[in-house]
């Protein structure tokens, strides 16, 4: 491949900066690989909730629990 800034193809900087790569605006607030117990929805039968990060402007960066299947009716936060 060819590229004028001398990088892999698909790899963006971010806007604004000089020569930092982007990251995500959030922080990891622990050890992305620390154990913690699994959390169980509420459907039938019950599964694990995977966690989430919210997007939102109300809760920029918080983590939740939401089952795929009730993504719209059943959140619980972290």
């Amino acid at each position: 491949w060819s590229s004028s800034a001398g990088s892999a193809p698909g790899f963006r900087r971010a806007a604004g900066r000089r020569g930092e790569e982007a990251r995500s605006p959030v922080r990891y607030r622990e050890l992305p690989m620390a154990y913690e117990p699994p959390v169980m929805c509420h459907c039938s039968p019950p599964r694990k909730a995977p966690r989430w990060i919210s997007w939102s402007r109300q809760n920029p960066g918080r983590r939740y629990y939401s089952c795929v299947d009730a993504m719209v009716s059943v959140v619980f936060f972290a």
